[in-house]
C-alpha cells in the first residue's frame, strides 16, 4: 500500500542542531520512512529519539560496569 508523507510542523528547539550525513542500507531507510509516516513523525524527530534512547542505554550499561568495579 502506499503511503504519502504529511508535512509536520517545525519543532521549537532549546539548542541548535548540528547537521549530520548518515548513509543506510536502502531497506533499513524504508523502514525508517514507513516507521515515521506510521507513527505520524519526521524521519528526524525518529532518528533522534532512538539515537538518545540508544545512548542512555549505553550510559546505563557503562555506570553499571563502573559501579560493580568499585
Amino acid at each position: 500500500a502506499y503511503r504519502c508523507a504529511v508535512a509536520r510542523p517545525r519543532l521549537q528547539r532549546s539548542e541548535p542542531l548540528e547537521n549530520l550525513s548518515t548513509r543506510l542500507p536502502e531497506s533499513t531507510a524504508k523502514r525508517l520512512r514507513l516507521r515515521a509516516v506510521d507513527d505520524e513523525i519526521s524521519i528526524q524527530e525518529l532518528v533522534e529519539q532512538a539515537v538518545d534512547r540508544e545512548l542512555h542505554r549505553r550510559d546505563k550499561l557503562l555506570s553499571r560496569r563502573t559501579t560493580k568495579h568499585h
